[in-house]
C-alpha cells in the first residue's frame, strides 16, 4: 500500500471558459498517477487475482501543469489485477473526476475546439 501507479486518460477532456468556448484541458493518452490504498485477495478466485483499491492523485493538463484530483468523494477506485500476466482490469472503466474547489487555468495556454 502507499505504491504510486500510472493511469493513462483515455478520451480528451474539453473545458469551457467564462465566455463559453470549448478547449482541450487533458490530451489522450495524458499521464494520471494515482496511490495504491489497498489490496485484498479475491477469495472466489485462485490463483494470482486481486482486488486493489486505488486513488487518482493528479493528471497532466494539456499545458504540461499537473492538477490534483478527486473521485468518489475521496473513496477510493476498486480495481481488479491479475498478478500472473500482470494485467489491470477493467481496462477502459470511466471514472468522473473533480477538482478540489475552483480550477483558474488560462485559456490562451490551451487549444481551442
Amino acid at each position: 500500500m502507499g505504491d504510486k501507479v500510472r493511469f493513462e486518460v483515455l478520451e480528451d477532456v474539453d473545458a469551457k471558459n467564462i465566455v463559453g468556448a470549448n478547449y482541450l484541458v487533458i490530451e489522450r493518452g495524458a499521464l494520471a498517477i494515482g496511490t495504491i490504498t489497498n489490496v485484498e485477495q479475491d477469495k472466489h478466485q485462485r490463483g494470482g487475482d486481486r482486488q486493489l483499491g486505488a486513488t487518482i492523485d493528479n493528471v497532466r493538463l494539456a499545458d504540461g501543469e499537473m492538477i490534483a484530483l478527486s473521485f468518489n468523494n475521496g473513496e477510493p477506485i476498486i480495481l481488479y489485477m491479475n498478478i500472473k500476466d500482470k494485467t489491470i482490469y477493467p481496462a477502459g472503466r470511466e471514472y468522473d473526476a473533480y477538482t478540489y474547489g475552483r480550477a483558474d487555468l488560462d485559456s490562451s495556454n490551451f487549444d481551442p475546439r
